[in-house]
């Protein structure tokens, strides 16, 4: 029996030793996982991790750890959520803002024997970023095509962006129009807008560029695609003056309402022919189109079809240039009448004359208000008068008439007149009287600020055709209110008697000028006298008066007549820097003559830099005292770094010289000589100036009153200028 069970165990630890012959102790457990990360970005989608587990007897899987510095980081490090045991995978998340420590680890440790494990680092990359950097929130059908650039940020493979252009979510080309990527990788893309406006869904598309690398990672905005004719809508009023067909004086004042659609909806106007008084009463109708093919300036022609002049066919047309923002323009008359008018075309405040809203508009305004009478007959005035509820209740006015012995009057009362409340044009009419002379004008509303006016009494009075403008009276004035912080630039149009002769000629004066002390006044200026140009010089000091009550000022300057100036001038003022000034010379024997100067004064803005001019702006010539001197509308483009400009308007001018030409393009060059004066100068065609010689070049000097906003003359000896204004597109 005992041998027997020897031998048994024998026979059995013999085969336990057979069994084990290649390999005497178990192999240990070996943990791995299979598709370790070595980085992931913000916004990836999960991922699931997979351990395979060797030489696991017991199948017991892993268990999974997400630490930075051996601490759990979750959830600012990503979340890691196991399978179920026995575990084999875990899907990790990325965080969707980047940790401040953009690294974490993850360790995989076997159950069945815990002393082997699997441990890797990776990095949290922040997501790629896109950013569009050039979105527009409108587009004119029609215009230009336009480059879109996009910048991507943390795309190691440099992949570029897909582009879409789509409309309520779909692809919308070509009625949207089409958008062009640039070879891969792409990081632009050119969109061409329809030749028309689409409609519906289709007029508001998307742009959307979407990372390459990170498909979730876009940008995107929204624009929508307006029709030419819907970059000029709102109401406005006018107001132009020149000479008509036969070269006698004409002013004109109304206002115009456009739709957005090519229509006009409203229409009024107020026309005064050196006593041929016409008005166009409302409602009024008419058409409008757009053109925006100059640097994407917004130019266009409007015709007032419920008119025509008596016995002719003519309808009132005029041509236009806008700001940018819609708010303001330079406008010419460009019909078949002959008239030879200019002016400006500002967007009125409808809320004023609206309803409820529709009265006398109270205020004290000051006001200049220019004639080109006939046969020499310049007369100008300046004032302030105060318009109540019951109409006007008081003021002042000064009237001086070129080659007058002395002026007409000086510092006249103005009486109690009559005013009505405004229409929905924001027209009213009041009256201005002084002893003798009792005149009536129509005003229209252009906002809180402002009113145009014109007369409409056939000019019996004066045998004047009378237009101008009043601003209000900002505030109350004290001794101090004329001294000027800052130099105003001054701008002057007078006219001359050309030496031996009957004939007249414009006289322009721009410059800067101070006044310190509540007394003292000073003048740096350039001129143009009927082609004689002296060259910028300034002005003996002069004195002035002051009076807060009114508003009104005297400048007298012993020999600024000499000087190409005036000996003594009147001034209104409707804020601190900012007035009216007129001439108020008595005429002696050629020795000082009233040369029926008028003008404007506007501070100048400080810091002004060789880049003040640069970009887009608009441009009018003419509304001069001859009618030889060109009426223009213009948009222009400046090119600072090169000097250069160039331009398109419509011009008109006298059948003997270029008549009517619309879409005049012309280019020169510029140069801001001053910064701290506001002084420059540039290179403009003759033709601009009535010179037969068009091509000929006029060098013209300027001041600067802001960016993009100057006052300029020619300065070419022997070539007549009149007054151009320059404005910020």
């Amino acid at each position: 029996m005992h041998r027997f069970l020897s031998v048994f165990l024998l026979i059995i630890f013999t085969a336990a030793l057979c069994c084990c012959a290649g390999n005497p102790f178990p192999t240990p457990v070996q943990v791995t996982v299979t598709n370790a990360i070595s980085s992931i970005q913000i916004g990836e989608a999960p991922v699931t991790l997979t351990a395979v587990v060797a030489h696991d007897r017991h199948n017991a899987g892993v268990t999974w750890a997400l630490t930075l510095a051996g601490v759990s980081c979750s959830p600012s490090c990503g979340t890691l959520v196991p399978s179920a045991p026995p575990s084999l995978t875990a899907v990790y998340t990325p965080p969707s803002v980047a940790p401040l420590n953009q690294s974490a680890t993850i360790t995989v440790v076997s159950v069945a024997e815990k002393s082997q494990f699997f441990v890797f680092n990776f990095s949290i990359v922040p997501a790629v970023g896109v950013t569009i950097t050039n979105k527009f929130t409108t587009i004119t059908a029609g215009t230009a095509p336009v480059t879109v650039n996009v910048t991507v940020t943390n795309d190691s493979a440099n992949a570029g962006v897909s582009w879409t252009l789509t409309a309520g979510g779909t692809s919308c080309s070509p009625a949207c129009g089409t958008l062009t990527a640039a070879p891969a990788p792409s990081f632009s893309a050119v969109y061409t807008p329809p030749a028309t406006a689409p409609s519906g869904a289709n007029a508001s598309p998307t742009i959307t560029a979407s990372s390459v690398t990170q498909n979730s990672q876009n940008d995107s905005f929204t624009f929508t695609i307006t029709s030419q004719v819907s970059e000029f809508s709102g109401t406005y009023a006018f107001l132009l003056r020149g000479y008509d067909d036969t070269q006698l004086p004409l002013v004109m004042a109304g206002s115009i309402t456009a739709d957005g659609m090519g229509n006009l909806t409203a229409a009024e106007v107020d026309i005064d022919g050196d006593g041929g008084i016409v008005r166009v009463p409302p409602p009024g109708a008419g058409t409008y189109t757009v053109d925006t093919s100059f640097n994407q300036v917004v130019r266009g022609s409007f015709t007032i079809t419920s008119y025509t002049y008596p016995n002719t066919t003519v309808e009132i047309s005029m041509k236009f240039a806008m700001s940018g923002d819609g708010t303001h323009g330079e406008i010419v008359a460009f019909d078949g009448s002959g008239d030879l008018i200019s002016g400006t075309i500002l967007k009125q405040d409808t809320s004023l004359f609206s309803g409820n809203a529709a009265a006398i508009p109270a205020n004290t305004y000051a006001f200049l208000l220019d004639s080109d009478a006939p046969f020499g007959g310049r007369i100008v005035e300046g004032g302030e008068f105060t318009l109540a509820a019951s109409g006007v209740s008081g003021g002042l006015a000064d009237l001086s008439e070129a080659g007058a012995a002395n002026p007409l009057y000086t510092a006249a009362p103005i009486a109690a007149g009559q005013a009505t409340a405004p229409d929905s044009s924001g027209r009213g009419t009041l009256t201005l009287a002084v002893p003798g002379n009792s005149i009536q004008y129509a005003y229209y509303i252009v906002n809180s600020s402002q009113l145009n006016l014109v007369e409409i009494d056939k000019g019996l009075v004066l045998g004047t055709a009378q237009a101008g403008i009043a601003l209000a009276q900002n505030g109350t004035f004290t001794a101090n209110t004329v001294n000027t912080v800052n130099p105003s630039v001054i701008q002057m149009t007078g006219f001359d008697t050309i030496h031996g002769t009957n004939n007249i000629a414009p006289d322009v004066i721009i410059g800067v000028m101070t006044i310190a002390g509540g007394s003292t006044f000073n003048l740096t200026f350039d001129s143009n006298d009927e082609g004689i140009v002296p060259g910028t010089h300034p002005t003996a000091p002069g004195v002035v008066t002051f009076d807060p009550t009114t508003g009104r000022g005297t400048i007298s300057v012993p020999g600024g007549f000499n000087t190409g100036f005036v000996d003594s001038a009147v001034f209104y003022l409707s804020d601190v820097g900012t007035g009216f000034i007129i001439d108020t010379d008595p005429s002696n024997n050629q020795m000082v003559t009233n040369n029926a100067f008028s003008g404007t004064f506007v501070p100048q803005a400080s810091n002004l830099t060789n880049n003040s001019v640069s970009g887009n702006a608009l441009a009018r010539f003419g509304g001069s005292v001859i009618p030889d001197i060109p009426n223009v509308a213009a948009a222009l483009n400046f090119v600072e770094a090169s000097g250069s400009y160039t331009g398109e308007g419509d011009l008109t001018s006298l059948q003997s010289q270029f008549d009517f030409v619309p879409d005049v393009m012309f280019n020169g060059q510029f140069s801001f000589l001053d910064t701290t004066s506001g002084h420059g100068t540039a290179q403009l065609p003759a033709m601009l100036f009535g010179s037969p010689n068009k091509n000929f070049p006029v060098t013209a000097n300027f001041y600067m009153i802001a960016p993009n906003r100057f006052v300029m003359i020619g300065q070419s000896p022997g070539v007549y200028s009149g007054m151009v204004f320059v404005d910020p597109q």
